[in-house]
């Protein structure tokens, strides 16, 4: 029996879900009109949110999708309401 049968393949402490796997409640095009109007840093946007750079690439492309912490840090650190990250209701 070789390592890899024995053993679980290991996984992250938080998976991420793909934007295809979650319900409406995440719209990237109003990520990316904030993000357009603020033009912030996009290092330090990812390091207030506790993030990678390629993360918040992913979320503005709408390939990810960002946790409801994640979309309150990430509206604080674009200075920005969260209403103005989610789709109206």
């Amino acid at each position: 029996m070789t390592i890899t049968q024995t053993m679980p393949a290991r996984r992250s402490r938080r998976p991420r879900r793909a934007a295809a796997e979650i319900d409406t409640a995440w719209d990237a095009a109003r990520l990316r009109a904030v993000w357009e109007r603020v033009d912030p840093d996009p290092t330090q946007v990812a390091a207030a949110v506790g993030v990678t750079t390629e993360t918040l690439r992913r979320w503005r492309l709408g390939r990810f999708v960002p946790d409801v912490l994640e979309i309150r840090l990430l509206a604080t650190a674009l200075g920005a309401r969260v209403d103005d990250l989610l789709p109206p209701e």
